[in-house]
């Protein structure tokens, strides 16, 4: 038996909602409207209300929050007063109609925004509507509303921005603190990064804190990095578990997690494949070792890469002990795809236990085939000509220069680790073996040196020293160093045996 839903509804919005709406909102929304997202914590979707179009949350509670409902506001009681504050305070928001509460769910229903777009979405417009943007969030705050969950998705454009999903807010009524503004605006320039430059940012912070702007920026800056520090968390979390993004899976023995748009029988297709592959011992297989498979073919439309790990049962009761090694790779793999570092898409991750012992595990990347390995790439770079030869140079020195900067070392960087797409305007480079990557760890000298050790003894023989010697000027611009530690590395390269693997 269905419990009866409480409603509280906007003064004069009574006419706008359809009763059956108001009696059964999620199978009125999945009969009648369009759902957007039916997810395991809440369901959104638009419907025709009287002379309107709705837009309908319904919040599906858990234990414990139904219990903390009954002291605090509920997502969907948190939501609509936070619209309605703002609204009182000249903010632009959907029109907010009404809030209920019945059983395990709770529902918002508020004016739909036809034909608007997330700033995310506004393409080179993005940059104009900056200042408008920091105005509005500044009123927020000055409305004694701290979001909490400021990101591009949240502010859609229609005309002027409007600022949506309030349901993790919290009210401030002397206004929202200085350390709780810096959080929300971090969030939001963070989320926008991509798409603006360093004078767009200083025009935001200019639009909401004037003069002041340039004394806060590192503060930003520094809220911005922890806001990067959780949403990778975030990654890492999720990627273990049934979210958003990702669902848990089993298939016979192997159990694990992938991507949601990833049905069961195209993994059980896939794995299959990849057998064949290695029974054949076809073109597709690029590596067969004690302890490791590589398979590279075409499924469908997409180029898969597979990796099978393989263990004794003493390495694999190892495994019981610390984050497996093949558990690790597919972290890490989702991670870097996060932080935007090639084109590399983990799809899967399985792994089959017996008893303590870890036996075998799989990982399923989506390989386009743009990505070619750096040793494959640079034998027909050589015969394309030394200027754009010169150019690649100076964008691969680059992208190693990220990698120093953002704190991600690579403890296995040889040549074939490392792919490489052509793209109109430049590269694109990817880095493979995801188990061997770290994150947050400074790259000293040492560590700098082990990596071009690494790849002077992949590289393939007929790259010249003067290559070598300019990539690494590029690395170290008008730094002195780099003849010392070009030295350090013919040094130590000569004690190391060339792995270069020929295409």
């Amino acid at each position: 038996m269905k419990m009866a839903i409480q409603w509280t509804i906007a003064e004069g919005a009574e006419g706008y909602l359809p009763g059956e709406l108001l009696r059964d909102p999620e199978g009125y929304v999945k009969e009648y409207g369009e759902v957007i997202l039916d997810g395991r914590r809440h369901l959104t979707a638009l419907c025709n209300g009287h002379d309107v179009r709705l837009f309908v949350k319904i919040y599906r509670l858990k234990t414990i929050e139904r219990l903390k409902a009954l002291f605090r506001d509920s997502r969907a009681e948190r939501e609509w007063k936070g619209a309605r504050r703002l609204q009182e305070a000249g903010v632009s928001v959907p029109q907010p109609l009404a809030w209920g509460r019945g059983g395990k769910k709770a529902f918002y229903i508020c004016q739909a925004l036809e034909n608007a777009r997330s700033i995310l979405e506004m393409g080179e417009g993005l940059r104009a509507l900056l200042p408008e943007v920091a105005k509005a969030i500044k009123a927020m705050h000055d409305a004694g509303v701290f979001h909490r969950d400021l990101h591009g998705d949240n502010v859609v454009i229609k005309g002027k921005p409007y600022l949506v999903d309030l349901h993790r807010h919290r009210y401030y009524r002397r206004g929202v603190p200085h350390r709780k503004r810096l959080w929300d605006v971090a969030c939001f320039l963070y989320s926008i990064k991509e798409h603006i430059s360093r004078e767009d940012r200083d025009k935001f912070l200019g639009s909401y804190w004037g003069e002041e702007s340039k004394k806060l920026f590192h503060q930003v800056e520094e809220r911005e990095r922890r806001v990067l520090l959780r949403h990778l968390e975030h990654v890492r979390q999720d990627c273990q578990k049934e979210s958003e993004s990702f669902k848990s899976i089993h298939l016979g023995k192997l159990c694990g997690w992938s991507v949601k748009e990833i049905a069961i029988a195209e993994l059980e297709g896939i794995l299959a494949k990849h057998r064949n592959v290695v029974r054949d011992k076809g073109p597709g297989l690029k590596k067969v070792g004690s302890r490791s498979l590589v398979t590279l073919f075409y499924f469908g439309e997409n180029r898969l890469c597979v990796k099978e790990y393989k263990f004794s049962t003493i390495s694999g009761l190892k495994e019981c002990f610390r984050l497996p090694k093949p558990r690790r790779a597919w972290i890490n793999a989702n991670v870097l795809k996060a932080k935007g570092i090639g084109g590399m898409i983990p799809l899967a991750y399985l792994e089959a236990w017996a008893a303590f012992s870890l036996r075998r595990a799989y990982l399923i990347v989506l390989s386009p085939e743009t990505y070619v390995e750096l040793s494959r790439y640079i034998k027909t770079l050589y015969d394309e000509g030394w200027q754009k030869k010169r150019r690649f140079i100076k964008a691969f020195a680059s992208f190693l220069s990220s990698l120093r900067k953002e704190q991600i070392w690579h403890r296995d960087l040889k040549a074939h680790h490392v792919m490489v797409a052509e793209k109109a305007n430049g590269w694109d480079f990817a880095l493979i073996e995801p188990e061997d990557v770290r994150f947050f760890v400074k790259h000293d000298e040492s560590k700098f040196v082990r990596n071009l050790v690494q790849l002077n003894t992949s590289l393939p023989p007929f790259v010249s020293w003067r290559d070598k010697a300019r990539f690494l000027r590029d690395c170290f611009g008008s730094d002195g160093n780099f003849k010392r530690i070009f030295r350090e590395v013919q040094k130590k390269s000569s004690k190391r045996e060339v792995v270069y693997l020929s295409p």
